[in-house]
């Protein structure tokens, strides 16, 4: 018997949301996994570096930051110009 549409996974999988390992058992989309990877390597970037780095406009990024913060999975230390992100759960 065929099966009629797909599964909640595939349809995650095909839209760009994943699940990640946090101890919140988050789910994260594609941008928002690139950005904690990018902060994880270097947690000085700004919001114009992430912009450039990842391919997407620089409000995409607010945006997604502050989902990110929202969830506690990132934490801004400092001022915006002389300040650094912090990543509490990541993959």
């Amino acid at each position: 018997m065929d099966s009629i549409g797909e599964t909640s996974v595939e349809h995650r999988q095909k839209n760009g949301v994943a699940t990640v390992d946090t101890p919140f058992n988050l789910e994260l989309n594609s941008t928002q996994i690139k950005i904690i990877e990018l902060l994880s390597a270097n947690s000085n970037m700004t919001g114009v570096d992430l912009s450039e780095a990842i391919g997407i406009s620089k409000r995409n990024i607010e945006v997604n930051l502050k989902k990110l913060k929202e969830k506690g999975v990132l934490v801004r230390h400092g001022s915006s110009k002389g300040g650094y992100w912090e990543v509490k759960a990541h993959e």
